[in-house]
């Protein structure tokens, strides 16, 4: 996975199609609610690569948020400046 403040990148081997809306429930990191966050985010990108010799999958999805507001997009940013 890899999370920015706007999206994210999801590894996956069933991708869904590009434009499609998806629902995320996730924990940022360093989140001090209790609850998970939960999102809608639109698929802006998708990558279908087959499993490699290893039989490991690459592919995966971009998720562009959709209806975080400004302060969880300030947590989610602020949680991922705490793990460098």
């Amino acid at each position: 996975k890899s999370l920015s403040p706007n999206g994210v990148w999801l590894r996956t081997t069933f991708p869904r199609e590009v434009g499609e809306t998806v629902v995320l429930s996730f924990r940022p990191p360093h989140w001090s609610d209790v609850s998970e966050l939960n999102v809608f985010a639109r698929v802006t990108r998708v990558s279908s690569t087959e499993g490699d010799d290893c039989g490991l999958h690459t592919g995966g999805m971009g998720l562009v948020f959709m209806d975080l507001t400004r302060s969880e997009r300030r947590l989610i940013q602020a949680g991922l400046s705490q793990l460098n």
